[in-house]
């Protein structure tokens, strides 16, 4: 009998289509609304990527794999702490040795030898091996551990442990280590956000709603793939007027490939460290102290060009995002909008602030708010549909999109500006009125040029 909604694949299962065959039979707005209910953001279930076994060639779980998984509690998969860098300085046979790369792990800073010792060969035992793109190189027993305090300069102290490495559980196909092999170092701990190479999200079969990057420590938040309705439809004055607004074709909504957004705001603290390890110029405002104001190393960095923008981002691998995953990431996709599984509720419109249809200057730090500076990110409460903060307020944010009129809109007495001179800006800020925190708002920077122009701040993506 043929089964129209599973096919068998050469392993001999049977599994669903994959997902993007559907969206190719959407030919009309409900059929389109329809499509979105079944398969825009489907129930997620966490656990170890070993249970959910296999999953479609797009790499989302079908829906018989979240409903085997449903079992599975939070914590119960293996995630990690990170700890430190690490590089195998000596190996023999399953024997070796790892010295730690960079600073000292934070919790080990100020700390006498014995506690170093104590942490490590107890706590923290095994390490476990996590390579560049995240995967699983191995396991560290430690045995022994040096602290040598004459090796780093400004009393920092190296540390090298002593011990054997177990390859049994490697996903990577190591069969051996040699001298100079370098990876992350981690630790089990349940509920931990497990940090990642920008790569790894990419080639991990599980799901992560979130994570924390290995590189710059901020945690990023899930943006799933959907259609984002984008801009205004109202006033055709606007750079933001959107001539298809009120279409729900396919045709004429953006479709977005899942990615991961930072929750919060690159911080001042978070850029003057880049600053510091790579050389990058420091901030003007900066340099007379060769650090930021005090008390607000936990505030947006607001005085960002393009490019300084740019090079955090590629000293992180990641990037910045465009101006449409931005505004998905502060309005949502077009699934929010459909009300009690009604698909004609496609034709409502999307939220205007990344809060909802109604400002609130509690919430969003605007000037309307009367703080009159920004305030620090974890303090933030203006949370958009997927929990990412800091959009409606605080700072604006450097996209990757280059400033023109979206598709069918000419700009009236804005040629000068418009085609590759200026990048978007989008987001609000506490020195701006609320109609700058609309999450549809679009800004641009980069007079007199992209380096120049320090004035906004940002966050980062990375492709899933």
């Amino acid at each position: 009998m043929k089964n129209t909604k599973s096919s068998i694949y050469s392993d001999g299962k049977r599994r669903a289509k994959p997902a993007d065959r559907r969206w190719q039979q959407i030919r009309s707005a409900p059929t389109f609304a329809l499509g979105i209910l079944l398969l825009g953001i489907l129930p997620f279930h966490p656990g170890d990527s070993q249970d959910l076994g296999d999953q479609g060639g797009d790499g989302r779980a079908l829906p018989e794999i979240l409903q085997r998984s449903r079992h599975i509690a939070p914590g119960v998969s293996d995630r990690w702490e990170f700890i430190a860098f690490g590089e195998v300085v000596a190996v023999q046979k399953d024997k070796g040795a790892l010295r730690i790369l960079g600073p000292e792990p934070r919790e080990l800073r100020r700390k006498s030898t014995a506690a170093i010792r104590k942490k490590f060969l107890t706590e923290m035992k095994p390490l476990t091996l996590l390579d560049r793109q995240g995967r699983v190189a191995g396991k560290f027993h430690g045995t022994r551990v040096v602290v040598d305090h004459g090796q780093r300069p400004k009393g920092l102290r190296e540390i090298v442990l002593y011990g054997y490495f177990d390859l049994s559980d490697a996903r990577v196909g190591l069969r051996t280590l040699s001298v100079g092999y370098q990876a992350g170092l981690y630790r089990p701990k349940a509920g931990y956000l497990r940090p990642a190479y920008d790569g790894s999200v990419t080639q991990s079969r599980q799901t992560l709603r979130e994570f924390r990057h290995q590189i710059d420590g901020k945690i990023m938040t899930y943006i799933p793939e959907h259609f984002v309705i984008f801009g205004q439809g109202d006033n055709p004055t606007l750079d933001n007027f959107n001539p298809q607004f009120d279409e729900r074709r396919e045709q004429f909504v953006k479709r977005l490939k899942p990615f991961y957004i930072d929750r919060y705001e690159v911080t001042n603290e978070e850029f003057h460290r880049f600053v510091v390890q790579t050389g990058h110029p420091m901030p003007a405002a900066w340099r007379d102290t060769n650090r930021y104001p005090e008390n607000t190393g936990d505030h947006p960095i607001t005085i960002a060009s393009y490019t300084d923008a740019m090079a955090y981002a590629r000293w992180t691998g990641k990037r910045l995002p465009t101006e449409f995953e931005w505004e998905l990431a502060a309005r949502g996709g077009v699934s929010l909008l459909i009300e009690n599984g009604d698909p004609e509720s496609i034709f409502r419109r999307p939220r205007i602030y990344p809060i909802g249809d109604s400002f609130d200057p509690k919430l969003c730090n605007t000037l309307e708010s009367g703080r009159g500076a920004p305030v620090p990110v974890s303090q933030l409460r203006d949370a958009s549909p997927y929990k990412v903060f800091g959009m409606c307020g605080n700072a604006r944010e450097w996209t990757s999109s280059w400033y023109g009129p979206y598709p069918g809109h000419r700009f009236a007495g804005k040629q000068a500006v418009a085609g590759k001179v200026f990048k978007v800006i989008r987001g609000g800020s506490y020195d701006q009125r609320q109609e700058f925190a609309r999450a549809d708002f679009r800004d641009y920077g980069g007079f007199p040029e992209l380096s120049a122009d320090r004035s906004a701040g940002f966050r980062l993506v990375v492709q899933k």
